[in-house]
């Protein structure tokens, strides 16, 4: 598997509290068998993005930073619409550059996901 943003859930909590880790490795699969490892509930790889090292780590704490007011503890959050918004455009974005993702300006990541929300307004913040 290649490496990228990752998105893993888990229901441990029951459905009320549903977190969620985005996380960025260059090995998402050895990264996810790793957070198992110190995790007693199943956890679920349910998507990532593919992209370089360096745009990764530029866009990953961007994300972070957008969604801080879901965030459980580190990098998780609670899997509420606002995450799955964004997470959602950023997957359609994905999907309609049909290569490895990138973004505009690497300078400005909080510009971009800003403009991304006001495609999804009913989940995210514009």
């Amino acid at each position: 598997m290649s490496g990228g943003i990752y998105l893993v859930t888990t229901k441990a909590l029951g459905e009320d509290i549903r977190p969620v880790k985005i996380g960025r490795a260059v090995d998402v699969a050895s990264r996810v068998r790793t957070l198992q490892t110190g995790c007693p509930y199943p956890l679920v790889l349910e998507s990532v993005l593919p992209m370089s090292p360096a745009h990764a780590g530029v866009l990953e704490p961007a994300i972070h930073r957008h969604l801080a007011p879901h965030r459980l503890r580190g990098e998780w959050f609670h899997f509420c619409d606002e995450v799955q918004g964004l997470w959602d455009q950023l997957v359609i974005e994905r999907v309609l550059q049909r290569r490895p993702f990138e973004y505009p300006d690497s300078s400005y990541p909080d510009d971009y996901l800003a403009r991304l929300c006001l495609l999804h307004t009913s989940a995210c913040r514009a």
